[in-house]
C-alpha cells in the first residue's frame, strides 16, 4: 500500500484543525468557569462588604449621636454638683436629679456602644455617683453630710475628668473615620 502525500498532508492538517478547534473549545469553557467562578466570589465579597459598612455606618451614627450628648450631660452634671455643694438650691437640686434621669437613659440606651468601647463601667459609676450625691444633697443635715458631699463630689470630679477624656477620645476617633 502506498501512502500518497497530498492525502498524509490533508490527514495531518485535518488532525491539526481538529486538535486547535478541541483546544479553543476547552480553553473557552475553562475561561468561561473560571471567570463566572470569580465573578460569584467577587459578588460574595461585595455583599458582604456592603453589610460590613452599612453595620459600621450605623454604629458611628449611634456612637456621634450618643456620645457628645453623654459628655454634655456629664459637664451638666458636675457643674450642677459644683454649685450645689457652694450654694444649696432646692431648683439646682431639682435640675440635677433631672439631668442625671436623663443621663442615665443615655447610658442604658446606647450600653452596647458605651461597652463596644469599654467606658460603659466608667459611664455608669459616675451616673451612679450623681445620683448618690443628688440622694445626699436632699438629705443634707447638718456638717457630716455636707463632708460625705464634699468627698462625693471629689470622685465626681475625678471621674468626670476621666469619662470625658475617653468618650471624647473615642467620638474623635470614629468622627475621623477610623471606627
Amino acid at each position: 500500500m502506498v501512502i500518497d502525500p497530498t492525502t498524509t498532508a490533508m490527514v495531518a492538517a485535518f488532525s491539526a484543525a481538529v486538535s486547535t478547534t478541541t483546544t479553543l473549545i476547552l480553553q473557552t469553557v475553562f475561561t468561561k468557569r473560571i471567570e463566572h467562578h470569580f465573578a460569584r466570589q467577587l459578588e460574595e465579597y461585595k455583599t458582604t462588604l456592603s453589610a460590613k459598612l452599612s453595620a459600621e455606618q450605623g454604629i458611628v451614627t449611634r456612637r456621634l449621636e450618643a456620645f457628645p450628648k453623654i459628655v454634655e450631660l456629664i459637664y451638666r452634671t458636675r457643674n450642677m454638683a459644683r454649685d450645689i455643694l457652694s450654694a444649696p438650691s432646692p431648683a439646682l437640686l431639682e435640675e440635677l436629679r433631672s439631668r442625671a434621669r436623663e443621663l442615665e437613659d443615655f447610658v442604658f440606651r446606647f450600653r452596647i456602644d458605651l461597652e463596644a468601647d469599654h467606658v460603659f463601667v466608667m459611664v455608669h459609676r459616675y451616673k451612679n455617683l450623681v445620683l448618690q450625691f443628688a440622694r445626699e444633697a436632699g438629705d443634707i443635715q447638718g456638717g457630716d453630710s455636707s463632708q460625705s458631699l464634699r468627698a462625693l463630689f471629689d470622685q465626681i470630679e475625678t471621674t468626670h475628668t476621666d469619662v470625658v477624656h475617653r468618650l471624647s477620645e473615642d467620638t474623635a476617633t470614629v468622627g475621623s473615620g477610623a471606627a
